[in-house]
């Protein structure tokens, strides 16, 4: 089922332009082929990658209303995440009944949200995702597990703000991959090293959430008129890994209850990304689920591709920690 029909607006893609200056595009089409891509479309403004992170506020009302330019294609050398690198990522633990249940956890809707924060620099199509230690420390480290995740691209600073007004903030949606080291996210305190069954009541999560690389976003988003009529998709070396075919189906609480929450929990700045909580097909339920369950974490090597359809994709390659990129 196509659920992208009449639901996706303008998609904009962000990339870089001379003398130290961000552009944003308009996009008209869309060309994926292998490990490359390119984004045609029209360029409309440009803003100082220097300038304070104020130039995010208002962001969908200016992009709206701007008027193309000229053409340019965005390739892997010039594309950019839609927000800037060191932005907060908010994300929401445990969000899909289906992945809870997968986990072992039940069905039961929380009372809260559960949110934790990414630190780790976010990144873009084709960037490394890096593994923690190296391949010979032994089998219980590198238990690297991603989720492909709505990303909600704050517009506005919000503090305090009722559900009401919520949407008011979003600047757009786009498509982000919560990659987590589950050794280093959860800690099974009987058993230590030996296993994961269970949550730790001091688990390093966000630590575990926020290694090099492990905030890919795809460099578009666009202006959705229902996000719940999205769907997600994410792959493992070219075979299907996780499939929701439409996100309303799958998830507790809706984007404008999480901005209400956190806005009235130390708020949200223009920029910042909220990352709505993934479906189930995540390898680390093989583990908390099932005894003796043995998860395929990824390795070096792995390509893993996370897709919204008509939103747009992002696509990285899992390597050693001392991985050194070409220049």
């Amino acid at each position: 089922m196509d659920n992208t029909e009449g639901n996706i607006g303008k998609r904009f893609a962000r990339y870089k332009a001379g003398g130290g200056m961000f552009g944003w595009m308009l996009l008209r089409s869309e060309f994926y082929t292998g490990p490359t891509f390119h984004l045609e479309g029209n360029r409309l403004v440009h803003k100082d990658l220097t300038g304070t992170l104020a130039d995010f506020d208002g962001l969908a009302e200016r992009l709206d209303g701007a008027k193309a330019e000229e053409e340019v294609v965005v390739t892997l050398e010039n594309a950019l995440p839609p927000t800037y690198d060191r932005a907060i990522v908010h994300a929401v633990g445990l969000n899909s009944p289906k992945h809870k249940i997968a986990c072992g956890f039940g069905e039961a809707k929380p009372l809260i949200p559960s949110m934790f924060a990414k630190t780790a620099r976010i990144t873009t199509y084709g960037d490394p995702v890096y593994l923690m230690f190296p391949d010979d420390i032994g089998p219980n480290h590198n238990r690297v597990d991603p989720e492909v995740e709505v990303a909600v691209i704050i517009g506005k600073d919000a503090f305090n703000v009722s559900a009401i007004d919520a949407m008011k903030c979003v600047a757009g949606f786009g498509v982000i991959i919560d990659y987590a080291d589950r050794g280093v996210q959860l800690v099974d305190v009987n058993q230590g090293e030996t296993g994961i069954k269970r949550f730790a009541p001091f688990g390093q999560w966000w630590m575990g959430k926020s290694g090099r690389g492990y905030s890919p976003m795809a460099p578009t988003f666009a202006f959705v008129n229902d996000p719940y009529e999205l769907s997600l998709e994410m792959d493992v070396n070219g075979k299907p890994q996780q499939r929701l075919t439409r996100i309303g189906d799958d998830i507790f609480f809706r984007v404008a209850e999480i901005i209400e929450f956190k806005s009235h929990r130390g708020g949200l700045y223009a920029g910042d990304v909220i990352a709505m909580g993934s479906t189930n097909g995540v390898e680390v339920e093989k583990v908390l689920s099932q005894p003796g369950g043995v998860a395929n974490y990824m390795r070096g090597g792995y390509i893993i591709e996370g897709r919204i359809p008509g939103v747009g994709k992002v696509r990285n390659m899992v390597v050693p920690r001392d991985y050194q990129k070409a220049a």
